[in-house]
């Protein structure tokens, strides 16, 4: 069941979120009426404030929460590594939180960073629909998303897959490189996504056009990661025999599980 939020108490009440926040602290500007119509709004739809979130416009913890899928993750690590340098040169410490690449732990992380009134949450999110879940438990905390953004209105820092992909591919055809096959990535993940454009435009641009093979089933990729893992490696070698067959007659031992 959807937790009722501070735009719906708004669209009942017929105010803007901000007249509601403001009726919750019990701001004197805001009319007796129109308290009393907030007020209502709250009761019928048994909306309750998030407390920890209020908390975070108290006084400053200096304490920042960070949520990542995958701390073992050599790209992750390096996030991580420097969020906490810089924090540490500002007067802030870091919180860290695995996700473990499940929905339910990144959930509990962020619930537990509120709980504990940080100043603020950076996360790198699992997938579009855990990014949606955190709308309601952030509403009012300051946040910023890490490497991925599914289209949230949100403040976010993330590279330019895209453009590296095609940096990438331009690299390799100078090496004189022309049968380029890209390897990895969940179908529906945005990261991919990109990166796959950025694949094809580059070489599109010399006329080619390459070719793009799906990620190993329940396998999770990420950036530092072997591309080869033991337990997928009969799907790899098929996979590479199929890109080009000249791989998998020059290292038979990488496909020995």
């Amino acid at each position: 069941m959807r937790r009722t939020t501070i735009k719906d108490v708004a669209a009942l009440a017929g105010v803007s979120p901000a007249t509601v926040s403001r009726t919750l602290d019990d701001r004197p500007e805001i009319s007796a009426e129109t308290k009393e119509r907030v007020r209502a709004a709250c009761a019928q739809l048994g909306y309750v404030p998030n407390a920890a979130a209020k908390g975070l416009t108290g006084q400053a913890t200096h304490t920042l929460g960070v949520v990542v899928p995958d701390v073992s993750n050599p790209y992750f690590t390096g996030i991580a590594t420097a969020i906490e340098e810089t924090a540490a040169e500002n007067g802030y410490r870091v919180l860290l939180s695995n996700s473990l690449q499940e929905e339910g732990r990144e959930l509990r992380a962020i619930e537990n960073f509120l709980a504990r009134q940080i100043d603020g949450v950076l996360i790198s999110p699992l997938s579009r629909e855990s990014q949606a879940k955190h709308a309601d438990l952030l509403e009012g905390a300051p946040c910023v998303y890490l490497g991925v953004n599914h289209g949230e209105k949100c403040s976010y820092v993330m590279a330019d897959n895209e453009a590296g992909a095609a940096i990438a591919v331009r690299y390799l055809l100078q090496l004189g490189h022309r049968d380029l096959v890209f390897l990895g990535g969940r179908a529906d993940s945005l990261t991919r996504v990109q990166r796959v454009r950025g694949f094809r435009r580059a070489l599109r641009e010399h006329g080619l056009s390459g070719r793009v093979l799906p990620a190993p089933p329940d396998t999770i990729l990420g950036a530092g990661q072997p591309m080869l893992m033991s337990r997928k490696s009969n799907w790899c070698c098929s996979m590479a025999a199929a890109a080009s067959p000249m791989i998998s007659g020059t290292s038979p031992k990488i496909c020995t599980p």
